[in-house]
């Protein structure tokens, strides 16, 4: 739009030049709502310019922002508003966070990767069409994280989505599917899903199962059972996983059995399915491996027992999270289990990471900060917002959100 017309519009629009707050909302919407986003921008910049302190005038700034794809500049702008008003308005975050979201989204490539994990975390109702944009086409790897999401969401419209991924050439997609399908229990995929057990691919096959178990086919168990003699410790962590899950208490004597397995980690999964069943003989092994030589192999036993919320793991994962010669990705893993734990002993240890050079470091712990969900992150947090690096602005955000979400409000 030319200088003069934007001009002319403000003119009109303000009435011989008013220069009063209470008009401004109403003028603003019927600029932005004729199409004139840059003349509804430029008149609250008029406002601005004239009174800085004009929370109203700001807020408006930042929506129009937002619904002009602008989500660093609105960010900027919630920013000031904070740090004049003292006020942090948890929603307008969130709606920034979104349209961060959606910018990442839709640029594709790396940036849908980054954006997945985030879009699946929200749980959030408004940012569903993001996850079925992700799970429909793109990087496999993202679109196996949205359709997780989305098997655990119910809506109207996922088991149609769920069920035409069933003919997906990727089998990661497909098998991922399968697995949505049976959480939402959608009864309507039976048919799909038992022609899927005769499919190439036994991680498919094992997905089909376990899908179908859920849905009260119990003759798929045989599949599941089967699949346990797998010579691929993959597939073998894949089945004593969905058996765990399924808690068919008839199924404990094939799970003691894999105790025994000579992979750790699938004795780890079949000790927590024989957990969850309240069999002793599954936290027994669970806290044995707390001793186990490898490190990361304790985490995940570690990990596993917070999930049962068993504490004994807390004298470890505070030594490992405390300690300067772990590297910083195992520290923030330690950290992040002893959050699941209810407690953020953790955070003094990781806040030195948010300053570390690499970009990467500093997004994985604003991630991991969000994740433990202390209000003692907050602060660190509020001041990642202003990192140098667009995706740590994203993660903070995200993270602050995640805070906001179970009531962890920023310092003021």
């Amino acid at each position: 739009m030319g200088r003069w017309l934007l001009f002319a519009l403000l003119l009109g629009v303000m009435g011989g030049g008013s220069r009063e707050p209470g008009d401004l909302p109403t003028r603003v919407e019927e600029l932005s709502r004729g199409g004139y986003l840059q003349a509804a921008l430029g008149l609250v910049e008029w406002r601005l310019d004239a009174a800085p302190r004009d929370g109203t005038a700001r807020l408006l700034k930042i929506k129009l922002l937002i619904r002009g794809r602008a989500a660093d500049g609105a960010l900027r702008e919630y920013q000031e508003l904070s740090r004049i008003h003292g006020d942090h308005q948890p929603d307008l975050l969130d709606s920034i966070l979104k349209a961060y979201l959606r910018e990442e989204v839709e640029a594709g490539g790396d940036y849908r990767l980054r954006a997945a994990p985030l879009v699946a975390r929200l749980a959030d109702p408004e940012v569903r069409p993001l996850l079925h944009e992700l799970a429909s086409r793109g990087d496999a790897a993202a679109r196996t994280v949205a359709i997780n999401a989305l098997g655990r969401l119910a809506s109207t419209s996922t088991p149609a989505l769920l069920t035409s991924l069933l003919q997906d050439p990727d089998p990661h997609t497909k098998a991922e599917a399968a697995r949505g399908l049976g959480r939402l229990g959608a009864q309507v995929a039976r048919e799909s899903l038992d022609r899927l057990l005769r499919d190439d691919r036994e991680s498919v096959r094992i997905a089909a199962a376990e899908a179908l178990v859920r849905l009260g086919d119990d003759r798929a168990l045989t599949v599941l059972l089967q699949a346990l003699k797998s010579s691929q410790s993959s597939i073998r962590i894949q089945a004593v996983e969905a058996l765990g899950e399924l808690g068919k208490r008839e199924v404990i004597p094939a799970l003691l059995e894999t105790l025994n397995d000579r992979d750790s980690y699938v004795r780890i999964y079949a000790a927590q399915g024989l957990a969850r069943l309240g069999e002793a003989e599954g936290l027994d092994l669970l806290r044995t491996t707390l001793q186990h030589p490898s490190l990361s192999i304790r985490l995940y036993a570690a990990e596993v027992l917070a999930d049962l919320q068993d504490r004994t793991p807390t004298s470890m994962l505070r030594q490992v999270v405390a300690s300067q010669t772990v590297p910083y990705d195992i520290r923030l893993y330690a950290a992040w289990i002893l959050g699941r734990l209810g407690d953020p002993s953790g955070i003094r240890h990781i806040r030195p990471l948010l300053e570390d050079a690499d970009p990467y470091v500093r997004l994985r712990v604003a991630w991991t900060l969000g994740e433990i969900g202390s209000p003692e992150a907050s602060p660190l947090l509020e001041a990642a917002l202003q990192d140098r690096e667009r995706e740590v602005r994203i993660h903070a955000a995200w993270a602050l959100v995640q805070l906001y979400r179970i009531g962890g409000r920023p310092e003021g």
